[in-house]
C-alpha cells in the first residue's frame, strides 16, 4: 500500500490536544524515533491510545515509515496495514473523513497531504 503524508503538528501552534511544541521537542522526538523507524515498529492505532509508551495490537492500524520536520511542520509517512483497524483507517480516509492521529501518545495530527 503506497505511504501517506499526515502533517502532524506545527512548531509554536497548539496541536489537537492543545499541546504546543518547540522547535527543539519536535527535532528530539524526530531523532529518537529513527531507530524504531528503522526498525518498522513504531506503530500508530486507531483511535486514542489508552496506554503512554506502547500501543495495542488488536488496535494497530499504521506504521510509521518516515518523520520530518518541513519548515516549522512535523510530517509523518505512514504505511496503512492491513489489520482490522488498518481496514477502517483506510476506509475513513477513502471517504474525506477528517481525521486525527495520535502516534506514541505525543503526536497528533488531522492534515493527509
Amino acid at each position: 500500500m503506497e505511504p501517506w503524508l499526515v502533517k502532524v503538528c506545527t512548531v509554536g501552534q497548539p496541536d489537537e490536544t492543545g499541546y504546543v511544541f518547540t522547535l527543539g521537542q519536535l527535532t528530539s522526538i524526530v531523532n529518537n524515533a529513527k531507530e524504531s523507524i528503522k526498525n518498522r515498529n513504531l506503530m500508530g492505532e486507531l483511535g486514542c491510545p489508552t496506554s503512554v509508551g506502547g500501543v495495542y495490537f488488536s488496535k494497530v492500524s499504521h506504521l510509521v515509515v518516515d518523520l520530518f520536520l518541513d519548515n516549522n511542520d512535523l510530517i509523518a509517512q505512514i504505511e496503512v496495514i492491513d489489520t482490522p483497524c488498518g481496514r477502517i483507517l483506510r476506509k475513513l480516509k477513502d471517504t474525506k473523513t477528517s481525521l486525527v492521529f495520535v502516534m506514541n501518545v505525543c503526536l497528533t495530527g488531522n492534515n493527509f497531504k
